[in-house]
């Protein structure tokens, strides 16, 4: 998922150590090890080992170009460094920004710097750094303070950066809608079909734009409801499109450009307001409900998430689904197996064989090729009853002849 992790803390204060038992091996990025790779172990001319600092420009410039091809594809990703500068913590915030992650900071400056010391000095020679080193980061934790907008956490609340379950029973039904694809008279029968009440949760699988004729109006609805705390929208391949077009950023989706960005300039969309609303976009809602569990994702995974915590899953993952597209099946079939017996996932995005909603594999698929003339697809949960599936034929469909 698209999350950051940084530290801040003087060597010997306990990061990376931190980092090894907190976390599982592949998310981490370390100068000290980029360094290493940089150049051999030098030797001063008393015959000390130590790491040359000679290519630090070009460690961190690897380092900020890796992170990167991360944040791309929407990895976790833990950056092993001391953090004492302003300007090192607002460059990680501005490139995550530009990826819409969630950055957290595990402020590790509280260890005393005489412990500090004291554990450098029974350091490997390689590893220990000049004394000097050590006092003027602590100066610098004193007058360099962490910008605004990072969340910054003490080591013992390291589980507010993980995936968490929620627990839904405080509504009397959750219903999770699929793929809307810009059909507002299907989505608007399909709610009033199933609701029964106001105190109901409405989840989003994504891809609420593109491909239908009611654009417009589904954003409108979009901006609307996204602030109100029963309706949960993710985040689907179609509203990368949404992001770019509300940042004034050129879009590469000829199906965009055409039909949705023009229908969306005629309703006289504000991209402030639009913009304000992404920024609510989920990746995934893991919640237990009526005693039982469900994962909903845009495109589908293959692993429970009661065996990996999600925030180790991409965004990449998350919207396009496991595998490839064809995959869905398989993939549905290796969460039945990775999974408990009252664990389900939900998800949209792939069915190219339009098989129905539920697959008898744990797994309901929610795309049904509404903007076609499909059906708009849901799964309806109430306390004591059985999972209902409900599909609604769309007849709001463009013509042949304006098909891309």
């Amino acid at each position: 998922m698209r999350t950051l992790v940084l530290f801040r803390g003087a060597p010997g204060c306990g990061k990376t150590t931190f980092i090894k038992e907190h976390f599982p091996v592949g998310y981490t990025l370390s100068p000290d090890e980029m360094r290493l790779m940089y150049s051999s172990p030098q030797r001063d001319i008393d015959g000390h080992i130590y790491v040359s600092q000679a290519h630090n420009k070009k460690v961190w410039k690897t380092i900020r170009e890796i992170a990167e091809e991360r944040f791309k594809r929407g990895e976790f990703t833990i950056i092993d460094a001391t953090n004492s500068h302003t300007h090192e913590m607002s460059t990680w915030k501005s490139l995550a920004g530009k990826y819409n992650y969630k950055v957290y900071l595990i402020d590790m400056t509280y260890v005393p710097i005489e412990k500090c010391k004291l554990r450098n000095a029974l350091r490997p020679s390689l590893e220990v750094v000049p004394e000097e080193v050590i006092d003027r980061m602590y100066m610098r934790f004193q007058t360099q303070p962490v910008p605004r907008g990072i969340t910054v956490l003490d080591p013992i609340e390291i589980n507010e950066v993980y995936c968490h379950l929620h627990y839904a029973d405080k509504y009397d039904a959750v219903n999770v809608i699929g793929d809307v694809h810009g059909c507002y008279t299907a989505l608007m029968k399909l709610i009033d079909h199933v609701k029964k009440s106001d105190n109901e949760l409405f989840v989003f699988v994504g891809d609420l734009c593109d491909r239908g004729v009611e654009n417009a109006d589904v954003v409108k609805f979009f901006i609307e409801t996204a602030g109100l705390d029963n309706f949960l929208y993710l985040e689907g391949d179609h509203e990368a499109h949404l992001r770019k077009w509300s940042k004034g950023e050129k879009v590469i989706s000829k199906e965009f450009n055409l039909f949705t960005a023009p229908q969306l300039t005629k309703a006289r969309i504000k991209k402030k307001e639009l913009r304000n609303a992404l920024d609510k976009l989920g990746q995934c809602y893991w919640f237990e409900f009526d005693e039982k569990r469900y994962f909903v994702s845009h495109g589908g995974i293959s692993r429970c998430p009661d065996m990996e915590n999600p925030v180790y899953i991409s965004a990449e993952e998350l919207i396009k689904g496991t595998g490839n597209y064809e995959d869905v099946y398989v993939v549905e079939n290796a969460y039945q197996r990775n999974s408990v017996f009252t664990s389900f996932q939900i998800h949209g995005h792939r069915n190219p064989e339009n098989r129905p909603v539920y697959s008898e594999h744990n797994s309901f698929n929610l795309e049904g090729k509404v903007e076609l003339g499909g059906e708009l697809r849901a799964v309806r949960l109430e306390k004591g009853k059985a999972v209902r599936c409900v599909s609604i034929k769309n007849d709001v469909v463009r013509r042949t002849e304006e098909n891309v």
